[in-house]
């Protein structure tokens, strides 16, 4: 899409997720050389949710974890991850990325923290 706007001048956003089958270096690389802005597509409180169900099922016991401990590590993964995409890309803004199956929405991180101290303007 970034290849058809770029003659007609037409510039925009993409968004783009950490997990491997989204993030591809390559591709953002050349979307971002045609002038567009790279964005990070958040889900880390689902990210969170499931490596808490993994490593519980690998220990053989589940530790029930409060929302607040939860969102505290969300705020750590997107923390690291926007910090990984800042390595290349200057983002400035996000995207939650919806995850339906997930009893928690994305966007609860922002319910205690704030985007705009790390340098997101939406």
């Amino acid at each position: 899409m970034a290849q058809l706007e770029y003659p007609t001048g037409i510039k925009g956003t993409y968004y783009f997720r950490i997990v491997p089958e989204s993030y591809d270096q390559e591709i953002m690389n050349k979307i971002a050389n045609l002038g567009n802005e790279i964005g990070y597509h958040y889900e880390d409180v689902d990210l969170i949710q499931k490596n808490w169900q993994n490593s519980a099922f690998s220990h053989q016991k589940i530790h029930h974890y409060s929302k607040d401990e939860m969102v505290d590590a969300a705020y750590d993964s997107f923390c690291v991850h926007l910090a990984q995409l800042r390595e290349n890309f200057d983002i400035k803004t996000i995207c939650m990325h919806g995850s339906p199956l997930s009893s928690y929405d994305n966007r609860i991180i922002w319910e205690k923290y704030d985007y705009k101290e790390l340098g997101i303007i939406g």
